[in-house]
């Protein structure tokens, strides 16, 4: 068995940022100041002979300290009075693609089948909280928690040299979200509460062969 633990704690001044700035292009900036502090915890265990379990978990705790001039999301224009010609104050606010935890668990399985094969199985599913993906904070860019599958079934000799294997990757189908964005597009007429958002793969099945001479 095996176990490892990191504590980090990290000051960054004048983070540079990127924001979409509702026209054609995106506005590079800096943030006064963010802090990334957190807790990453890992291990393995060798169960029996053959199988074999591991996990990470991580809690992140990444704010903006001082970011004064932000710019606006479309939500915050229409709906609150955070921005001020056309900045926002979010200070201590998360970063964007910060989930507060975040986890994974994997389990491996190998065994011999007959005198010249191999079976090798791996199991995991990994889990991450909520998070935004635009550094404006829109709340409709916020992706809620979810969890995913992977599963590999292999069959291929026992020295090595050759391996079949099937692949399914997200093998529940859970759509998600990985990039979402306001998009206002001001001053075009009817394009004012457009959001852009590109998705992950959904379930993925395939086949993987490997041979080494």
């Amino acid at each position: 068995a095996e176990v490892n633990a990191a504590i980090f704690y990290s000051q960054y001044d004048d983070l540079q940022t990127s924001a979409f700035d509702g026209v054609a292009g995106f506005t590079v900036g800096n943030a006064g100041s963010a802090i990334t502090q957190g807790l990453e915890l890992s291990g393995r265990w060798l169960i029996a002979r053959g199988l074999t379990i591991a996990g990470q978990f991580a809690y992140l705790d990444a704010s903006y300290d001082d970011f004064k001039n932000a710019g606006c999301s479309q939500y915050d224009s229409k709906f609150t009075d955070k921005c001020v010609d056309g900045v926002a104050d979010i200070s201590g606010e998360p970063l964007p693609f910060a989930p507060d935890y975040s986890a994974n668990i994997s389990i491996g399985y190998v065994a011999p089948v007959g005198e010249n094969l191999e079976f090798t199985g791996a199991l995991d599913v990994m889990y991450t909280d909520s998070f935004y993906t635009a550094q404006d904070l829109d709340p409709y860019t916020r992706v809620n928690y979810y969890s995913k599958t992977n599963l590999r079934l292999g069959i291929g000799g026992a020295n090595g040299t050759w391996q079949v294997a099937v692949l399914g990757r997200n093998i529940f189908d859970k759509r998600t979200v990985g990039w979402a964005n306001d998009i206002s597009f001001q001053g075009m007429p009817g394009r004012e509460n457009t959001y852009a958002a590109l998705l992950d793969a959904p379930r993925t099945v395939g086949i993987q062969g490997r041979y080494r001479f």
